[in-house]
C-alpha cells in the first residue's frame, strides 16, 4: 500500500512541477544511454548523467534532445515563505470583561413605564 501511495505522489509531483514534454522525452534518455552502453560496456548510468549534464560539450547531435538539457523554457511556480517572527505571548491568558455600549440610554419613555409597571395594590 505504501508503494502505491509513493508512486502516486511521485507521479503527481512530476505532473505538477515538470513540463510534460520533458517527461515525454525520458525514453530518449534511456535509448541514448543504451547506445553509449553498447560502445562502452562498463559505463554506469551515473557516469552517463555526469557526461551529458555536468559538461556543456555535446558528444553527438542527439545530446540536445535529452530531457532537461535545454534550459530556455521557463516555468513559474507559486511559493511563499513566512519570515520567522517571535510574537510575545503572555504566560497566562488575560481575562477581560466585555464592554457593552448602546446608543439608546432609554429607548422606552419613562412615563409609559410608570403607568404600566406598578406594584400590586393591596
Amino acid at each position: 500500500m505504501r508503494r502505491i501511495i509513493s508512486i502516486g505522489l511521485l507521479v503527481l509531483h512530476l505532473g505538477l512541477y515538470t513540463e510534460m514534454d520533458e517527461i515525454v522525452r525520458l525514453p530518449i534518455l534511456i535509448e541514448h544511454f543504451l547506445e553509449h552502453r553498447s560502445q562502452v560496456a562498463d559505463m554506469s548510468f551515473l557516469q552517463f548523467l555526469v557526461m551529458h549534464y555536468k559538461t556543456d560539450v555535446a558528444h553527438d547531435s542527439t545530446d540536445m534532445e535529452l530531457p532537461f538539457k535545454d534550459c530556455t523554457k521557463s516555468m513559474a511556480t507559486a511559493s511563499f515563505a513566512l519570515p520567522e517572527q517571535k510574537v510575545p505571548m503572555p504566560l497566562e491568558p488575560v481575562a477581560r470583561r466585555p464592554e457593552f455600549s448602546s446608543k439608546y440610554i432609554s429607548f422606552i419613555p419613562a412615563s409609559a413605564l410608570d403607568e404600566i409597571f406598578q406594584p400590586p395594590r393591596g
